[in-house]
């Protein structure tokens, strides 16, 4: 049964109407992708690459996971390259993935990362990647230990330089990274919004959802991001089409999904 409970929001998501600003030509250049491979008990990815004079400014990956034992751990910008990572816990089979990458023309595109670390017996941990004064932030991603964490998002924070990235599940030492793909310059960009809540038909069963903010016609999707209120969540894909960002996962009762767009004219 579908989840229910949907809305879109245009350029109010938090207080992230303040990066609707400026205008320019569209500089999204294409969607790249790579299949992957993930064997049991291993944490492993791959990345999809953009062709020489682009950059990967978003991305993002689809799972095969039939038995909802394949969890995302990392999605972030590498140059060209956007790179995947997920953690087949415990199979019974090696499951497949695709890391997709967003392609983008402008070389004045950089990123900035932060990093945390887990320290005591922490279960969840958030790490925000913030762009210096003047920039905003039009992507970002994530980068986890691995193993047995799971990746609840990476998201706008409601501060037009801020991204953040989520995970449960940490140890004491565990390392995670997020990342912000930052703009110097104004452009007309906004952000769109869309969410739904699971509604399992049965008690104590998942329920497949999709969230997925759409850009308004004539604007093509230039980031975006992910975010989930349970660890339940078991996502089957977070990427970027042409015109909207796609979030499909099984999840809990009562869960609630977003899927989040950067939107430019």
């Amino acid at each position: 049964m579908q989840g229910i409970s949907k809305r879109r929001v245009v350029g109010t998501v938090a207080t992230l109407a303040a990066l609707c600003i400026g205008a320019s030509a569209v500089w999204a250049a294409g969607i790249e992708s790579k299949g992957f491979t993930v064997e049991v008990g291993a944490t492993e990815g791959g990345a999809a690459t953009c062709a020489s004079g682009k950059i990967a400014g978003a991305g993002g990956f689809s799972l095969k996971q039939p038995t909802n034992e394949l969890y995302p751990q990392t999605t972030f910008p590498d140059g060209k390259k956007w790179k995947v990572e997920a953690y087949n816990r415990n199979g019974p089979d090696a499951y497949k993935g695709k890391a997709f990458a967003l392609c983008l023309n402008d070389p004045k595109l950089f990123v900035r990362s932060k990093v945390e670390r887990v320290e005591g017996p922490l279960d969840e941990i958030q790490a925000t990647a913030k762009c210096p004064e003047g920039s905003k932030a039009v992507a970002g991603g994530g980068k986890g230990p691995g193993f047995n964490t799971v990746m609840r998002g990476s998201f706008p924070t409601g501060d037009p330089r801020t991204w953040g990235a989520r995970w449960e599940y940490l140890g004491d030492g565990d390392r995670v990274e997020a990342f912000a793909v930052c703009d110097p310059t104004p452009r007309g960009v906004s952000f769109v919004d869309d969410s739904v809540t699971s509604d399992p038909d049965r008690r104590g069963g998942l329920a497949e959802v999709t969230a997925e903010a759409e850009c308004a016609t004539g604007e093509t999707v230039v980031g975006g991001g992910f975010f989930s209120t349970s660890e339940s969540t078991h996502y089957l894909e977070s990427r970027p089409t042409k015109r909207s960002w796609k979030v499909t996962a099984n999840a809990g009762e009562g869960v609630i999904m977003n899927s989040y767009a950067v939107c430019q004219k």
